[in-house]
């Protein structure tokens, strides 16, 4: 990736978790509270007194401060049988984070948002400076999808150096007691789909192109790759342990991560991530990835799709991995 004139496009950092993250109202609320701090600290602070029912979470036809006037905001969804789901809002506040603690335990909710930005000329919220998410995934029973969304130019921009490292340190603190099935920083698909999903073959039955069937069997198949990929321990000891994978010379950081997975990071910088390091990292990955030529379609808004034109069955028979 370069730093000059791309589109805009929106990254996503996700993570699929399963129980041996420990209990899903814990996990959930260390994604808001701990990577909020991590990355928008002094906005944290900042937000930190107001009420949880501050008028700037509410909806109104009318302003809802002055323009500029930074907000904080936590959605609470909660599936309701035949009807919209409901949803409650409050503050990304102490009293705020007080009340989502409460709301995770027990009857976990179907999804958690938070958004983080300033009142625009209107007085109405736009949400600009941090966007996150806790998803219970449908058809993976028993899963979790963490992500947080945020425009490439942060990390290509200036400063973009310091800002990656940034989220790099609060993802891998998070990871590192998660034991993650899969995780991911790449380009936002709006389906939660990564790249290699996305160019799945259509010989493949439906259900293993669909990024809510794959979550669940993430332990057992790899759902892509990308500048950050992260590895389910069951994964990486098919492919010889973080060792075996730090030999190949391929990555530019690989971590064993403390309580299950590996780190696997293709560049130190993003904007030096493009199609060589993926045809590296291809052909290292491919024996836990699955087969079939890919199907190199234009993805919904033109993000970049970064995967090689090759099946991974190719790299498998030249070499010796497992499957």
């Amino acid at each position: 990736m370069t730093r000059s004139s791309q589109r805009d496009f929106p990254l996503e950092v996700q993570l699929n978790v399963d129980g041996s993250a420990g209990l899903f109202a814990d996990v959930a609320y260390r994604w808001v509270d701990e990577l909020s701090a991590a990355i928008i600290g002094p906005e944290r602070a900042a937000l930190a007194a107001l009420p949880a029912r501050s008028r700037l979470v509410r909806d109104l036809a009318e302003p809802l401060g002055p323009e500029g006037a930074l907000f904080g905001l936590v959605e609470v969804w909660r599936a309701r049988e035949g009807r919209p789901p409901r949803v409650t809002r409050r503050s990304l506040s102490d009293e705020g984070l007080a009340w989502l603690r409460k709301e995770l335990v027990g009857d976990f909710p179907a999804r958690v948002d938070v958004e983080v930005g300033n009142l625009d000329e209107t007085g109405q919220r736009s949400g600009d400076r941090f966007s996150a998410s806790i998803r219970s995934v449908e058809y993976s029973p028993g899963w979790l999808t963490l992500s947080a969304t945020l425009p490439v130019s942060r990390f290509t921009g200036s400063g973009g150096s310091l800002i990656q490292r940034r989220w790099l340190a609060a993802v891998r603190t998070l990871a590192d007691d998660l034991n993650p099935g899969f995780g991911q920083i790449s380009y936002y698909l709006s389906d939660g789909s990564t790249a290699f999903e996305h160019a799945a073959p259509r010989s493949r039955h439906w259900q293993e192109r669909d990024p809510e069937y794959n979550i669940g069997a993430s332990r057992q198949r790899l759902r892509g790759y990308s500048w950050l990929t992260i590895l389910a321990q069951e994964l990486a000891d098919r492919l010889g342990g973080a060792q075996a994978l730090e030999r190949t010379g391929v990555f530019a950081e690989v971590r064993q991560l403390a309580k299950g997975g590996v780190w696997l990071l293709a560049t130190e910088d993003f904007c030096d991530y493009g199609m060589e390091g993926v045809e590296k990292a291809f052909d290292v990955l491919a024996p836990v990835l699955p087969g079939g030529q890919p199907w190199l379609r234009k993805t919904r808004d033109g993000q970049p799709l970064l995967v090689p034109a090759r099946a991974p069955d190719e790299v498998r028979r030249a070499g010796d991995g497992v499957v």
